[in-house]
């Protein structure tokens, strides 16, 4: 457990095996498909959607799309072993850049119901206001 701790461990070069450059290869490549998919389902029912979900699934597609192909990249330098950009440091950035993208979209998620009830109590008094002619 200790070595996970050590600046030698994240700094060195991190030759994957095979199974395990598949494994990576199938999460990551899983990712880009879900991205694809729910793209083009947030494309096909347009009306389906208020435009508040709307940029929620445009948010996760994106993070989906991205850190898919990011790490993809991650998994074909560490499998074939290159310098610096083989180092399992990168892997941890990966992490920590998707775990911040996803809580910023859980955050933007739990404000939707707030600002429906803005958009209605705005529509509410504007409903009273004079109209232009």
């Amino acid at each position: 457990m200790g070595r996970y701790f050590s600046v030698k461990f994240w700094f060195i070069s991190g030759e994957i095996t095979f199974k395990t450059a598949v494994i990576m290869l199938c999460f990551f490549g899983l990712m880009i498909i879900a991205g694809i998919v729910l793209k083009s389902i947030l494309k096909a029912k347009k009306q389906s959607f208020d435009h508040l979900l709307k940029g929620i699934i445009n948010r996760i597609t994106t993070l989906l799309f991205y850190m898919g192909a990011i790490g993809l990249m991650i998994t074909f330098f560490m499998y074939e072993g290159a310098n610096f950009v083989s180092y399992k440091f990168w892997f941890l950035v990966w992490c920590a850049v998707t775990l911040y993208w996803a809580v910023i979209i859980v955050k933007a998620a739990l404000k939707i119901p707030l600002k429906r009830s803005e958009i209605e109590k705005r529509k509410n008094y504007e409903k009273y206001l004079p109209k232009k002619k």
